[in-house]
């Protein structure tokens, strides 16, 4: 398995009681190949959402203080779908940055990569506002950022809890109660003079009982529970706030509770969540990075990391059930719809007659666990094989029991899922495998690598020049040394797997490495006059690995700036032995990569960003304005730059925001309007501007206070009240009305609001406009029965558009 964690720095783990850690040190115990990225690291290129990746060797702590517990390694571009799994392990706050993580990782997501928890359920689930819907599990609860409602609150129940929509570790948190002095100051404080939206419960008196922590993985509740105590004089019970964590059985209610919401969960996309409840009521739900791994581990013996790990493999491979188990197994046999006919589907002592009745079944998932049990009989997966979903037909093809015909005929089908599948059949053919060696698809040849009916001489083949990292992974670990040693001299294997060759048992894979020019290439202590040469070297990964190396020689940058692969050029901008002579020739590159590359650079000189300032692509002016090294007036000419996200980023400094709302250019007003950091006060002041499309910017604005929402909803210009409609905080009641709107772009911007309503959006669905269908079919709201209808659309990109829908099933 290779796993990327997106997680804060390594070097600030609290290893003694970090779940993040808890999950590696596991994960590095299977010899998983484990990598790390901050959120900044992940970016698009070429429509592929890629990671900075740093792979890294698990040392493990040697004490609580040790900070040198891993091994990094060169770090590499990849992208997230040539990852197993994607693990997502930020802190909170839930800002703005994080937001533009889950798009991208929605687009990941898209693309093939399997994130955990999903983009949308950490977009969608706010810890705090999540469990508004489980209502019955919840004390009296209200959101709201009018102060005196709070006020009206706390009258009609004496003793409430107020805390931020935004915080983590029981920051912002307080007790009030009817008799204090300091309400008036604490509310204002927290809702900022009613700007900010906070959440009100009644108090809890149990909660000197412990905030209990409750996981659940994969669906399946766990037995134990970390009560966090508060310490005395403290209403707060979290560990970060000073609560002693103790770890207790679940009561019969907590169990009654997590098991209620462990399928809505599960289902949502959520494979690790921790559920806190404080006397049996429900107060949050945390998916970002929930912990008390280490903490009920160490306490009880449960071994919490093994079970995650678990489920993250059983939810890679397919095998994870995305409904839990039910509580009662004394149910009857069939009389359970799903659960039971799964648990009769994958059980190996299921007669034939039963499986091939499952083989019929409504419920694709109950097809695929028999399509999958070895059990199945031959003429029940040859009807499976056919079965109108993919995934259904890729478990029979790599049942070992599938006829020998079957296997030939799906190896030329039209599907690259259906072609890998049955390549890693063990009965597949060793003729047909060789043929499968060429295909274009790297999912197929990676199958293919795996299958060990392969022959040698087609697997040296793809050692010698295979380029796909997933499929040099079991070559480079093939039990026979020649495929190994192949892989070991190829110039395109990964540094990493070059490393691990080094120490092969075998001398002829071990002389392979030695023999590899991308060792050099690498390697700080190569002799410059050696790197010199290996500029010149006709493979791109060699020059490439050279331009990024920081021992290479200036002259030898020169000759590398010239060259014609963009990634390498790229790489010599960002090495840190550029020259600003060399920076100010790529300055005018023709590659817009590598121009924005130069404006990142330490050495760059205030010349050279004021030429790019000039530069034709608002991508590479954008940069500039994101350095900090600026000049006042270059600063100010990004203010009223032609492209509203180059204006955007270079009105960035709140100080500034006020005077510039007053400029006498309307694009350096719209900036102004569109910023996050803009006070309330100046959106106000900017809702009236003349211009509608300042106007405009405030209605995108999501940090647009709640009545200025609605005041712009019904905006002369169809310009603002699509800003309206495609604001991620619009409410639900502005999206309705707008979706009746009379100009068809304010509809449309309505269906691309993620936050839109499904039986809305299932009415937009009817639309006579394709284009309109097609946003639809896009959006992640709408559900599985408007996407059937689109799927069946007269118009070719709404159906395709609806299938790769991720709520599409079939």
């Amino acid at each position: 398995m290779d796993i990327l964690f997106i997680a804060d720095p390594m070097a600030s783990f609290k290893t003694y009681k970090d779940t993040t850690y808890a999950m590696m040190r596991e994960m590095a115990s299977r010899n998983w190949h484990l990598s790390h990225a901050l959120a900044a690291d992940l970016s698009i290129k070429d429509g592929m959402v890629v990671a900075n990746a740093t792979p890294f060797e698990f040392l493990g702590a040697k004490d609580d203080n040790d900070h040198a517990w891993f091994n990094p390694q060169n770090a590499q571009h990849k992208a997230l779908t040539e990852f197993d799994a994607v693990i997502v392990r930020t802190d909170p706050p839930f800002d703005m940055q994080y937001l533009y993580l889950t798009h991208l990782l929605t687009h990941a997501e898209q693309q093939g990569a399997k994130v955990f928890n999903s983009s949308r359920a950490l977009r969608d689930f706010n810890e705090k506002l999540a469990i508004l819907k489980f209502p019955q599990w919840i004390a009296p609860t209200m959101v709201t950022t009018q102060s005196a409602q709070v006020l009206d609150f706390l009258k009609e129940h004496g003793d409430i809890i107020v805390k931020p929509l935004d915080g983590m570790g029981g920051c912002g948190v307080f007790r009030l109660q009817q008799n204090d002095p300091n309400i008036g100051s604490i509310l204002e404080m927290l809702m900022k003079h009613n700007r900010q939206t906070i959440m009100a419960q009644r108090y809890i008196p149990a909660i000197s009982e412990g905030d209990k922590r409750v996981l659940v993985i994969g669906g399946e509740v766990l037995p134990y529970a970390l009560a966090r105590i508060p310490k005395d004089g403290e209403t707060r019970g979290n560990l970060a706030a000073g609560g002693k964590g103790v770890a207790q059985l679940l009561t019969d209610k907590e169990k009654q509770l997590a098991h209620a919401l462990a399928p809505d969960l599960l289902q949502n996309g959520i494979l690790l969540a921790g559920i806190d409840v404080i006397g049996g009521f429900l107060t949050e739900i945390n998916v970002t990075s929930p912990t008390c791994f280490q903490e009920i581990s160490q306490q009880t013996g449960l071994d919490i990391a093994k079970r995650f790990a678990d489920a993250v493999e059983q939810a890679v491979s397919g095998s994870l059930k995305t409904e839990p188990e039910p509580e009662d197994n004394d149910i009857k046999v069939l009389e359970e719809p799903v659960h039971e006919r799964i648990k009769l589907a994958e059980n190996k002592e299921t007669p034939d007659y039963i499986l091939q009745i499952l083989a019929g079944d409504t419920d694709e998932k109950v097809r695929w666990h028999t399509a999958k049990n070895p059990a199945t009989p031959p003429q029940v997966l040859r009807t499976l094989a056919a079965d109108n979903n993919a995934w259904v037909r890729g478990a029979a093809m790599k049942n070992p029991y599938l006829p020998n015909e079957l296997l030939i005929k799906q190896a030329d089908s039209n599907d690259s899922l259906e072609r890998a599948a049955a390549a890693r059949n063990p009965n597949m053919p060793p003729e047909i495998l060789e043929k499968l060696v060429g295909d274009h698809d790297a999912l197929v040849r990676h199958a293919v690598a795996e299958n060990p009916k392969t022959p040698l001489s087609a697997l040296q083949k793809m050692a010698s020049r295979e380029y796909d990292e997933r499929i040099f992974r079991p070559l480079a670990t093939h039990k026979d040394a020649t495929i190994r040693a192949a892989v070991a001299k190829n110039v395109n294997t990964p540094m990493n797997m070059l490393w691990h060759l080094a120490e092969d048992a075998d001398d002829s894979v071990r002389q392979g490495v030695a023999e590899n020019s991308r060792i050099a290439a690498s390697n700080p202590h190569t002799p410059p006059e050696t790197l010199r040469q290996l500029a010149k070297h006709k493979d791109d990964a060699i020059r490439l690995t050279v331009a990024e190396n920081s021992a290479t020689p200036l002259e030898a940058l020169r000759r590398l700036a010239k060259d014609k692969a963009d990634e390498i050029r790229i790489a010599v901008a960002e090495n840190t032995n550029c020259d600003e002579d060399l920076l100010r020739q790529l300055a005018d590159d023709g590659f817009i990569g590598v121009r924005q590359s130069v404006t990142r650079h330490k050495k760059v000189s205030l010349a050279t960003l004021k030429h790019l300032a000039e530069d034709k692509e608002a991508a590479v002016r954008r940069a500039v304005a994101c350095n900090s090294r600026l000049p006042a007036d270059t600063l100010e000419q990004l203010a009223k730059d032609r492209d509203e996200r180059v204006r955007a980023t270079a009105t960035k400094d709140t100080n500034e925001l006020q005077k510039l709302a007053d400029n006498i250019d309307a694009k350096v007003r719209r900036a102004v309007a569109e910023n996050l950091n803009t006070p309330a006060a100046v959106l106000r002041q900017l809702s009236d501007d003349n211009e509608p499309r300042v106007r405009a910017g405030v209605a995108e604005n999501i940090n647009m206070p709640a009545d200025l929402m609605r005041k712009l909803s019904n905006d002369a210009e169809p310009v603002v009240r699509m800003g309206v409609a495609i604001n991620s905080n619009a409410s639900e009641e502005i999206l309705r009305r707008l979706s009746d709107n009379d100009d068809e772009r304010v509809r449309m911007a309505v269906a691309i609001n993620a936050n839109t309503p499904a039986e809305v959006l299932a009415k937009m669905a009817e639309d006579k406009r394709a284009d309109m269908r097609q946003i639809v079919a896009e959006n992640p709201n709408t559900s599985a029965d408007t996407l059937k209808k689109l799927a069946a659309d007269k118009n070719a990109w709404v159906r395709e558009l609806a299938r790769n829908n991720a709520n599409f099933r079939g």
